[in-house]
């Protein structure tokens, strides 16, 4: 399942005309932003049950529709910058929220005769 959706994404991007932007392209995109989401996340298998779908929902919108803008419309650099501004920080966000959630993985156990 995609995190963002296509049509967001295309009301994002201006509403570029099909003929000029297809669906494919933009879903393309949207796996890019995806993929760049797990990556960034260390997780591949956000669900819409997932507390945070809807910020990783819009964090894939955003890098999308920044894509698509710098691909077809470069008069809108600064709009496509903005959204990737918003997407890092969503992402940095969670990842925050994740450590401070997370219990610590470096626990160290001394076991009796362990003291060597």
């Amino acid at each position: 399942m995609a995190y963002g959706q296509t049509a967001d994404v295309r009301k994002l991007s201006g509403n570029p005309p099909s003929s000029e932007v297809n669906d494919t392209t933009i879903n393309d995109e949207i796996a890019n932003a995806d993929a760049l989401i797990n990556v960034e996340t260390g997780k591949s298998n956000w669900a819409s049950s997932d507390v945070d779908f809807n910020a990783i929902r819009r964090a894939s919108n955003f890098y999308a529709a920044a894509a698509i803008l710098n691909i077809f419309d470069q008069t809108k650099t600064e709009v496509a910058n903005s959204y990737r501004e918003e997407f890092w920080k969503i992402i940095k966000s969670l990842k925050t929220s994740s450590k401070q959630a997370a219990p610590p993985e470096n626990i160290m156990l001394k076991t009796a005769g362990s003291e060597e």
